[in-house]
């Protein structure tokens, strides 16, 4: 998960960018259940918080801060399908007995704790529309806007085949997880996917967080304004 320079290379200046490393990134994964005519519920998340070390001109690597890893009981009206079993393996004797989405969620946000936040998913859609869901049980994820590594992939990888995470897998050589759509497997390859592309983004013109921000950001819907309604 950890990559290092090549000994005696200078590390790009995005890689020294004291936003980037005054940052935490929390890489997450939502597995889930569809059900029709409602929006998705999370059965399990999994999420690394990264620090990158860097003190002045030395170089520096990456380091896991904290994770969380835990499956969740979907309401009644999203029960755990055999077509969801097919897609992730979790079935619904395995989160019978656990607490709800926003117990949990809610223990997830504590893991937040203070300074700088971003949010890492690839495709930040489905991560970002539940944590805005359940904003009032993790009010920090939901204030933390998000990095989206499908759209950082694109803007760096104009030749890859493809833009999903199996794809990317198979064009970058990453280490494919055993156990892949289980939540934390899929996180640990995305933080892979993101060190990954950082490094492509350093050697590419992207000089510091800001950069990478405009490339492949969002911001949290649930620090926006609430727009009345036009009659």
């Amino acid at each position: 998960m950890t990559k290092t320079s090549t000994p005696g290379a200078p590390t790009p200046a995005l890689l020294h960018d004291p936003a980037l490393v005054g940052t935490t990134f929390v890489v997450l994964d939502f597995e889930g259940t569809t059900p029709r005519g409602y929006s998705p519920e999370p059965v399990e998340v999994a999420a690394i918080a990264l620090r990158r070390d860097g003190d002045g001109g030395t170089d520096g690597q990456w380091r896991q801060v904290w994770s969380f890893d835990a499956l969740m009981k979907p309401p009644a009206h999203a029960a755990i399908t055999d077509f969801d079993t097919s897609q992730h393996g979790i079935t619904a004797a395995m989160v019978a007995d656990r607490p709800g989405s926003a117990t949990v969620l809610g223990q997830f946000d504590a893991q937040v704790g203070d300074g700088p936040h971003l949010l890492v998913a690839h495709n930040t859609t489905m991560e970002g529309g539940i944590i805005y869901r359940y904003r009032d049980a993790c009010p920090a994820l939901a204030a933390t806007h998000l990095l989206d590594t499908v759209k950082l992939a694109r803007a760096l990888l104009p030749d890859a085949p493809g833009y999903g995470l199996d794809a990317l897998i198979d064009h970058l050589r990453l280490p494919r997880p055993a156990t892949r759509h289980r939540a934390m497997p899929d996180v640990e390859v995305t933080v892979a996917l993101f060190e990954h592309l950082l490094e492509v983004a350093a050697t590419r013109g992207l000089r510091d967080l800001a950069d990478v921000v405009r490339v492949c950001g969002s911001t949290a819907k649930a620090t926006l304004p609430i727009q009345d309604s036009i009659f």
